[in-house]
């Protein structure tokens, strides 16, 4: 199953890496990943854009995860698994 969401992220060193690192720990494949430094919102935060490949209970626990780590998830959008909003 394959999910895509945006996550925002404060604009300094090691947050990029911080995101991605979840990401292996609940057994999902990391597909894609755009990082939007050049549109910094009205907190400097920067969206970055992943899709990631995986079964339907690790999709759902790496939201879980995201959130448990304060990262600000804009949205979500995975076809057959339950999950699919956006905050924007």
């Amino acid at each position: 199953m394959r999910m895509n969401l945006v996550l925002e992220l404060l604009d300094v060193p090691g947050q990029l890496v911080k995101a991605l690192e979840p990401i292996s720990g609940v057994g999902v494949n990391l597909v894609t990943v755009i990082h939007k430094r050049d549109y910094k919102n009205e907190n400097g935060n920067v969206p970055v854009q992943l899709t990631v490949e995986g079964e339907q209970e690790d999709l759902l626990r790496l939201i879980q995860r995201f959130e448990d780590l304060g990262f600000s998830i804009k949205k979500v959008h995975c076809k057959g698994c339950g999950a699919s909003f956006d905050a924007t």
